[in-house]
């Protein structure tokens, strides 16, 4: 009886000593006689676990023992009564044995207590073991995000930028750091302030409300370091819109000019839930004379509720993303606005490249759909683009001068002219152009054979094209035929698509895609 009591106390307990500690059947090769050890484990009370847990961990930190991984998937079975062992579980994250760090991984991934010891270990100097906290963090969600908050209160920018990053891989879970998150992006470290707003554009909803509150707060300080977070965003989170449109009209001129730079964040299907009320707002700070108007009218352009004199306002606004975006609005019109055509074609001459190949874009919008109400002089306009220091706008304008040509005498000398242009993307694109406007091109077959000549394969091939589609009867040329037949080598040089009668791929501001590939 009494050797009974004594075998059934060793069984239950997991006595550390004695006739069969359970260290050792843990850590025992009969994966049988461990699997029933960690049963009996689990029933044992927190007493025995602690010691259990102390000798398994003084095991996995000793780098001879050949049990280690026994000892790591052990405390892995132990699920939370292993939170004693996180330091060690942390540091055979990196582990040269594979088995044992994927033991180590997923027993943190159940300690929520290892938490704190995780979000401080962030700031280990070995990258391999950082991603891998990171990781382990990510997962553990909500507990962790009160600890990685606390990493922003040490003074260190390498360990607030990794404690944000982790943070935006939570998402929504990670919720309880919004407000330490917001307070650093709208801090002063370049570096903080960016990634703390990216985290908070991850986190989503949460944040949006909790921002959206602090910008209709009474507190003047805490309505301008919300509206400055959120001008930070790309884009704001949905929540905060209407709370952003009633900033507007907020007392502090710089609090409307953030509203109105994070409105203009949004992309357009952003927009389309806003209740109808908004664009009266947007439209009256659109009207003013502060920092917020340029801003307010690249917003109401993404509205798609915009009118042509809008956009004919816009093209002169002082903001160049204002210009930018009223130009990309007209270039998906359909039709566009007559009234907006005369500043479009003075936009080709802006300061702004991004401005000139929006306008260009849109002018072969114009050109296809509304050419009558182009002004007199879009041709002059578009053969002086030719020439522009920029190399996409030069490439741009070849579109809207093919749609035009086949009715505009200078349109056609303006393309046929372009075949000896020193940009080889102009002179290609001049020669795909020219093929596209048919027999009506018959002026261009003279400069199009000095273009034939050529060596370079691609300008060879298309000037080739060119020559049958205007003239049928040249596709019996051998010379012809066998350049039409010729498949020519993409040059890594090629930086630019070919236009011909339809524009490179631009990012389109009033459906927020890009176009579909060819």
């Amino acid at each position: 009886m009494k050797r009974l009591i004594i075998f059934t106390t060793c069984a239950a307990a997991l006595l550390l000593a004695g006739c069969s500690s359970a260290t050792k059947r843990l850590l025992a090769d009969d994966p049988l006689v461990r699997a029933e050890a960690i049963e009996a484990a689990a029933r044992s009370g927190d007493s025995s676990k602690k010691k259990i847990v102390a000798r398994l961990k003084k095991i996995l930190a000793g780098k001879k023992s050949g049990k280690r991984a026994y000892a790591a998937a052990a405390l892995e079975d132990l699920g939370p009564a292993a939170a004693g062992a996180a330091p060690e579980l942390i540091a055979a994250l990196n582990d040269g044995d594979l088995n044992i760090a994927a033991s180590a991984e997923r027993a943190l991934k159940n300690l929520e207590a290892a938490a704190p010891a995780l979000a401080a270990a962030l700031d280990t100097k070995d990258p391999a073991l950082r991603s891998k906290i990171g990781s382990v963090l990510a997962v553990l969600g909500a507990p962790a995000a009160a600890a990685l908050a606390k990493n922003f209160e040490k003074g260190n920018k390498e360990l607030a930028l990794e404690s944000a990053a982790v943070l935006g891989q939570m998402g929504p879970a990670a919720e309880k750091a919004v407000p330490t998150l917001a307070r650093a992006a709208a801090g002063k470290d370049a570096e903080v302030k960016t990634q703390a707003s990216l985290a908070l554009a991850a986190i989503g909803s949460p944040a949006g409300l909790w921002l959206a509150e602090a910008l209709r707060s009474a507190s003047p300080s805490s309505r301008s370091g919300a509206s400055r977070v959120l001008a930070g965003m790309n884009p704001p989170p949905a929540e905060a819109a209407e709370a952003l449109i009633a900033a507007l009209e907020d007392a502090d001129e710089k609090v409307r000019e953030h509203a109105a730079m994070a409105l203009a964040a949004y992309p357009p299907k952003a927009f389309v839930s806003l209740p109808e009320n908004f664009t009266p707002a947007l439209a009256k700070a659109a009207a003013g004379k502060d920092a917020a108007a340029g801003w307010a009218r690249t917003a109401l352009l993404k509205t798609g509720r915009q009118a042509g004199s809008w956009l004919a306002a816009a093209l002169k606004a002082p903001e160049p993303a204002a210009r930018e975006a009223a130009a990309l609005a007209l270039a998906d019109m359909s039709p566009p606005p007559r009234e907006a055509a005369l500043p479009l074609v003075s936009a080709l001459s802006d300061g702004e490249a991004r401005v000139r190949r929006a306008a260009a874009r849109a002018l072969g919008n114009y050109a296809k759909s509304l050419p009558r109400a182009l002004p007199k002089n879009t041709a002059d306009a578009l053969a002086a683009a030719l020439s522009d220091k920029d190399p996409e706008t030069r490439s741009l304008v070849i579109s809207p001068l093919g749609r035009l040509a086949a009715s505009n005498k200078k349109a056609l000398a303006a393309l046929t002219s372009a075949l000896k242009n020193q940009d080889p993307e102009v002179r290609a694109g001049a020669a795909g152009a020219l093929g596209a406007v048919g027999p009506a091109a018959a002026g261009a077959v003279p400069e199009l054979w000095k273009a034939f000549k050529t060596k370079d394969c691609r300008q060879r091939a298309l000037a080739a094209g060119a020559l049958a589609d205007i003239k049928p009867v040249l596709r019996k040329n051998p010379a012809i035929s066998r350049a039409l037949k010729k498949v020519c080598p993409v040059e890594k040089a090629m930086l630019r698509e070919l236009p011909g009668l339809a524009a490179p791929g631009l990012v389109n501001v009033t459906t927020g895609q890009l176009p579909a590939a060819p």
